[in-house]
């Protein structure tokens, strides 16, 4: 479906989109993981505890909300894109080095108009950093999630996010090659802030909880 059309339908141009009957649509993440709480409260992915429960959904803003761990990784992903759009453009028209590119310049004004490569990277390595503390306490703790005794949405969300990052091998996640060369971390400091206990972590909850192979 065309984003014209999306937009006409649920009066937002970008997905994902959750409908359901006559209600009103919900484009935000914690709108969507409200409805999935209530059309199936078993197993709870937000917890009852009103200590956990606030503890999951700061957790998982920083990884899925504005200025969160997508958002940023998406600012460089956009300038990464941005830098090798200029880079083919300019072979054939040496001033295109200098030219913006129209399609990712209409992204960034759409997600990140403002967004910083820099500031994008250190916003990235402190939620990861964060993300670790988490998951090391509780794991200290005697659990193997990042919150409580069970599978939260931080867990899934976290799995999700990490593929923008390292993407799960081919077999299991068929993609476009341009696609899995573009999540290619090209900092070294993110690379070592993607430890082997979240990417374990990562892999642990995928095998459990995603279809394999996924569909792209």
């Amino acid at each position: 479906m065309a984003n014209a059309d999306l937009a006409v339908w649920t009066g937002v141009a970008n997905a994902p989109v959750a409908m359901l009957d006559d209600e009103r649509p919900r484009a935000h993440w914690s709108e969507i993981l409200m409805m999935a709480e209530r059309l199936a409260p078993t197993p709870r992915l937000v917890p009852a505890d009103e200590v956990e429960r606030a503890l999951v959904m700061g957790l998982a803003h920083a990884i899925c909300g504005e200025d969160g761990l997508g958002w940023n990784r998406r600012i460089q992903l956009l300038d990464q894109s941005e830098a090798s759009a200029r880079a083919k453009a300019a072979e054939k028209d040496p001033s295109a080095l200098h030219r913006p590119n129209a399609p990712i310049a209409a992204m960034r004004r759409r997600y990140s108009p403002n967004g910083d490569p820099a500031a994008a990277e250190a916003r990235i390595l402190s939620i990861l950093r964060h993300l670790e503390e988490v998951l090391a306490a509780n794991q200290q703790a005697g659990s193997h999630w990042f919150v409580g005794k069970t599978m939260t949405a931080v867990d899934i969300y976290w799995a999700a996010f990490a593929m923008m990052f390292d993407p799960l091998p081919e077999a299991w996640c068929p993609m476009p090659r341009f696609y899995r060369d573009g999540a290619l971390v090209r900092s070294a400091a993110i690379i070592r802030a993607l430890t082997p206990a979240l990417l374990a972590h990562r892999d642990g909850v995928a095998a459990e909880c995603f279809e394999k192979p996924m569909r792209f």
